[in-house]
């Protein structure tokens, strides 16, 4: 007899080489919604240091990493993930 486990899929952004990326990342600090306001900041012509002070992140090298494109880039495709679901990641 097997043990069943009730399971539940989650739309899980991945990069070029299927790993996890933005919010589905498993180390993922910051949401979507933050890094989408740091950009924004940044084109309005706020400096990263006023960037960083304004959403509460401690680093403005993070801020540049986001705007600059060497973190959070765009997802390049969506995988299904099938998951336990008494667990607590929420996708």
């Amino acid at each position: 007899m097997t043990d069943y486990k009730p399971t539940k899929l989650v739309a899980v952004q991945c990069n070029a080489r299927g790993k996890p990326m933005g919010t589905s990342h498993h180390a993922c600090r910051y949401s979507d919604e933050v890094v989408a306001k740091a950009r924004a900041m940044r084109e309005q012509g706020l400096s990263y240091k006023q960037i960083a002070a304004a959403l509460g992140v401690p680093h403005r090298m993070t801020i540049w990493s986001w705007c600059n494109g060497r973190r959070r880039n765009n997802p390049v495709r969506v995988i299904m993930r099938r998951i336990p679901e008494e667990s607590t990641i929420e996708q």
